[in-house]
């Protein structure tokens, strides 16, 4: 797989998406990094705009989808999110990978686009899963989430989740205890 320049990896809250992001970046320095992703929520404690997130105003980031700036860009649970081209092509230049952490509508969205950095052999796609039980448990533990977010992440999104899953290259297990398992899958596919 050494043609592909871009990686998407999606998967549901706590299935360790952000891990594997993080811990790719951390153990290929120079080889690989992220596009930084646009949204209208507000930061958590410790992000910081660029870094983590690109944070906009609602009517700014839709003067950005009017713009065309986006390779895609969707709605999640009230909020905007994209990925904003400029960031991609800017990462390409200086990296031999760049990720994409999106969810299955971005996936959904980049896949069905006619643009010479996003074919078949350029992009892989990742999806990560686990057992509803480890995602349950771990969102337990996630001090952030509330009964709300709990109930619509097992009721709405983990449904539309799992119907989308065959649509990516790969489909990476992640239960409780099989990080290490799951991100050499990754590295393995991508030849790191």
């Amino acid at each position: 797989m050494d043609t592909h320049k871009v990686v998407i990896i999606s998967g549901g809250t706590c299935s360790g998406k952000t891990v594997m992001m993080e811990r790719l970046i951390a153990e290929n320095p120079g080889q690989v990094g992220k596009a930084v992703t646009a949204t209208t929520r507000l930061p958590r404690v410790g992000e910081r705009h660029g870094r983590d997130y690109l944070f906009y105003s609602r009517d700014v980031f839709r003067s950005m989808i009017e713009g065309g700036k986006f390779l895609e860009h969707a709605e999640v649970h009230g909020k905007l999110y994209g990925t904003p081209i400029e960031r991609v092509l800017r990462s390409l230049e200086v990296l031999y990978r760049t990720i994409l952490s999106i969810d299955y509508q971005g996936h959904q969205a980049i896949r069905q686009l006619n643009h010479p950095l996003l074919t078949r052999e350029t992009v892989v796609s990742f999806f990560i899963n686990a057992p509803e039980e480890d995602l349950r448990r771990r969102m337990a533990a996630d001090r952030k989430a509330t009964p709300e977010d709990i109930r619509q992440r097992f009721e709405v999104s983990l449904p539309l989740e799992l119907a989308a899953m065959n649509e990516y290259d790969c489909i990476i297990y992640n239960p409780d205890g099989g990080l290490d398992k799951a991100y050499a899958e990754i590295a393995q596919c991508l030849g790191l």
